[in-house]
């Protein structure tokens, strides 16, 4: 089983769904391996230059966005989330 960082804003998007944004890469084996790497001061630069350069950090005022929760989550089960979430309309 993988693991992968997936950050959530508390934020609701102009499409009616959450903020969020997963790293697909690295991936870990282990939950606690990704907990290790998603806390560590010498890598949480690398994450907040890659959700920059993907335009995630900055709202439409182009003011950055407060991020509400990182987390470790198994792979498989953010796909099946981001497949059920397709078919939700709000």
């Amino acid at each position: 089983m993988k693991w992968l960082i997936v950050v959530l804003w508390s934020t609701i998007g102009t499409d009616g769904k959450i903020d969020a944004y997963v790293f697909t890469e690295p991936t870990f084996d282990t939950k606690e391996a990704c907990v290790r790497h998603a806390l560590d001061p010498n890598e949480i630069p690398k994450y907040v230059s890659k959700l920059v350069a993907e335009g995630m950090f900055i709202d439409d005022k182009g003011q950055p966005q407060k991020i509400d929760r990182v987390m470790c989550s198994q792979a498989d089960k953010v796909k099946e989330i981001l497949s059920l979430s397709n078919d939700i309309s709000i």
